[in-house]
């Protein structure tokens, strides 16, 4: 059973090896594609190598732009940055990624684009851990109207196929709630916790407004 598990481990520790050894040298890092960037950033950051992993989301960003302002991976590559960086504490920083992201997304897809949800999301909980209850609840608000909106226009769809969109709504619901409790009070998010509750117990209805 030991060799066993000692086998598993050296395999693990090969694969992670194989995984990590292209990016060696400074010519592999500034070779790689804003896609391989965010996988390596990813592979770094599960196994605690912070300072590494933000190496990679810099350089994915540095790619990503490089290959000219309408590149539409660009949005993507921002908010897995932007991620990164408030999972690790630098508001300043996801911040900014953050605004950017929505900035290009809005400019290759629309105002109201249900992809804005996401990224709507993000900022709206680095606000909230920064304490900036007024602003999260914004950002918050915002993905809630493109929810809605998805919704009403979704409308005559079978109820099955909502039921994703229903429960995300629902989690930026208790976003809304979490806010307007530190804001104005327990009685006042009431209603949204209340909403939020009952399209989790029956996620497959009509909640569009």
């Amino acid at each position: 059973m030991q060799k066993k598990a000692s086998a598993i481990s050296l395999s693990i520790i090969l694969t992670l090896i194989a995984a990590l050894a292209p990016l060696t040298t400074p010519d592999a890092l500034a070779q790689g594609t804003a896609e391989a960037h965010i996988k390596q950033a990813e592979a770094f950051h599960q196994i605690g190598r912070f300072g590494d992993a933000e190496k990679h989301y810099n350089l994915a960003v540095k790619q990503a732009f490089s290959l000219g302002q309408n590149n539409p991976n660009i949005p993507d590559v921002l908010a897995s940055s932007a991620d990164f960086f408030r999972q690790r504490g630098n508001f300043g920083r996801s911040e900014q990624l953050y605004l950017q992201a929505i900035q290009y997304k809005k400019r290759g897809v629309g105002q109201e684009h249900f992809d804005l949800t996401t990224l709507y999301m993000g900022l709206g909980f680095l606000y909230y851990g920064e304490d900036k209850y007024y602003q999260a609840e914004e950002q918050y608000r915002n993905a809630l109207a493109i929810y809605e909106k998805k919704l009403r226009t979704d409308k005559n769809i079978p109820n099955f196929n909502k039921r994703d969109v229903n429960l995300k709504m629902a989690e930026c619901l208790e976003e809304i709630a979490r806010c307007v409790e530190k804001t104005k009070g327990a009685n006042d998010a009431a209603s949204y916790r209340a909403r939020a509750g009952q399209i989790k117990a029956s996620p497959m209805g009509d909640y569009y407004y």
